[in-house]
């Protein structure tokens, strides 16, 4: 899916991308020992919590530093999981090798060549490793492969005998260490899954790097940093572009968010690791207060004023995906409902799924899922990507956008269910109530009933068992 360009200088939930690179501070010193253990290790270990923010320090951060900087190398970030992810991954390197623009001394063009020896040398060489030594010889660039959410690759590649990712790594690690660099990065909870490679990749845990939430310096970096980079962006006059942010504003975020109590992540252990600050959570309160006092109110000041009236961070996340949802039609809620069962797993991880696949398993006409999933795109909840399998066809898939939205999505489904239940009851009682309300009004044991209140009664119980039995096996089926 191709980014759209911020209007804000925050990008709330959604990871930074390549675009953003000049609106993402607060991670310096990570991006610089990311890209020292790239430059010295053939194979680096990042890993840390889900929503620590290592896709936007990969792609905003490490990304930028290869691609700009004099490191001689080909910088190729990879993400995508399901399907084959090896023929992928080659597609990739290959992709990115298309992009570069290299000529030798005697203006002869290298990427054509490379690309060229690779189509024709592909079939007889080694999956992976063959395309690296090819485009490292010929184009006398380092390829540094990023692989970022690795754990997916265990969601969507369950069986380890067949594999096929584990020995083409192990043979592209043989090459020479000045030929290729891989980076492979995952959440800590799925580090003991890497055990699968760890018989084909004897260094695998030789490097590692661990990813923390943020610091209250970094975060201070993140909340100010970013407001001159947007006014440049902007091209506005310099007086209408000068947002500024309150003082009390940023100390009021910071001690909420680094607040006893307001993490209970058990990965914690330590008592100066409750004062991190969570970034996608920053991200989206400040995007909220943005919004609030520069669009809607045109307001040159992001204050605390306002933080109060949003009714604070919790609040905030606590409604994000409320308010978001509400900008559904009702019958795109309901379904909404049933397409996220599939979508995000009991455990809030997200999943992919394909348009054809979710309308299946949801019950529903694939126009309708569609429609919903392009919806639910434009509002920032899921993200598109193309997946190539094994035969070179492709398809589209629909996950969350961020893993963040896993446990708000799980919890707003709940909330809507058991309003359908309890809805569904109600129905299911007030006929019984409405017939001894009316019989007792008949034999005067409730005097104190109007005639307007009988006259009502009546007209419900004639109608309610025209619609009585189809709502409530409507509303029970939309609720599972």
């Amino acid at each position: 899916m191709t980014e759209a360009p911020m209007d804000s200088p925050y990008r709330g939930l959604v990871p930074y991308n390549e675009g953003d690179a000049r609106f993402f501070f607060g991670r310096e010193a990570e991006t610089r020992l990311v890209v020292a253990n790239l430059c010295s290790a053939q194979l680096t270990l990042l890993y840390g919590p889900s929503g620590v923010g290592k896709s936007s320090i990969l792609r905003a951060g490490v990304m930028p530093r290869f691609r700009f900087a004099q490191y001689a190398s080909i910088p190729i970030y990879f993400n995508r999981w399901k399907g084959d992810p090896l023929l992928n991954l080659e597609e990739a390197i290959i992709e990115a090798i298309r992009k570069e623009s290299l000529n030798d001394t005697a203006g002869k063009d290298l990427v054509s060549d490379c690309l060229k020896q690779i189509q024709t040398k592909r079939p007889s060489m080694d999956p992976l490793a063959g395309v690296i030594e090819v485009a490292a010889t010929v184009l006398k660039r380092r390829l540094i492969v990023i692989l970022d959410q690795f754990d997916e690759y265990f969601l969507y590649q369950p069986e380890p005998h067949a594999d096929r990712l584990g020995p083409a790594l192990t043979s592209a690690l043989a090459q020479p260490k000045s030929q290729i660099s891989f980076l492979v990065s995952l959440r800590d909870d799925s580090l003991s899954q890497l055990d699968r490679f760890e018989g084909d990749i004897p260094s695998l845990f030789d490097n590692y790097l661990r990813l923390e939430h943020l610091d209250r310096e970094a975060a201070v970096e993140a909340m100010t940093k970013p407001l001159p980079q947007f006014r440049l962006q902007q091209d506005i006059t310099a007086q209408a572009s000068e947002v500024h942010i309150e003082p009390e504003l940023i100390e009021a975020v910071l001690d909420d968010l680094s607040a006893p109590g307001h993490d209970k992540d058990p990965t914690r252990a330590t008592e100066a690791a409750n004062l991190r600050i969570k970034a996608p959570e920053l991200q989206l309160v400040m995007t909220r207060l943005w919004q609030e006092d520069v669009v809607r109110r045109g307001g040159l000041t992001l204050r605390r004023d306002t933080l109060r009236k949003l009714g604070g961070l919790k609040k905030i996340t606590r409604n994000h995906l409320n308010e978001v949802m509400l900008g559904l039609s009702w019958r795109q809620r309901r379904l909404a409902i049933r397409l996220f069962r599939w979508i995000v797993s009991s455990s809030g991880k997200k999943i992919s799924e394909t348009p054809n696949r979710l309308a299946e398993l949801a019950q529903v006409p694939l126009t309708k899922t569609i429609k919903l999933l392009e919806r639910l795109e434009e509002l920032r909840i899921l993200n598109s990507f193309e997946v190539r399998a094994g035969d070179g066809t492709s398809e589209v898939n629909y996950e969350i956008y961020h893993s963040f939205l896993g446990d708000p999505i799980l919890e707003w489904r709940r909330q809507y269910r058991l309003k359908v239940r309890i809805i569904s009851l109600l129905a299911l009682l007030s006929p019984p109530i409405i017939i001894l309300i009316f019989i007792l009004q008949t034999f005067n044991l409730f005097s104190a009933l109007s005639d307007i209140l009988v006259f009502a009664i009546c007209v419900l119980i004639l109608l309610a068992p025209l619609h009585l039995g189809f709502l409530i096996g409507r509303w029970w089926e939309r609720a599972k």
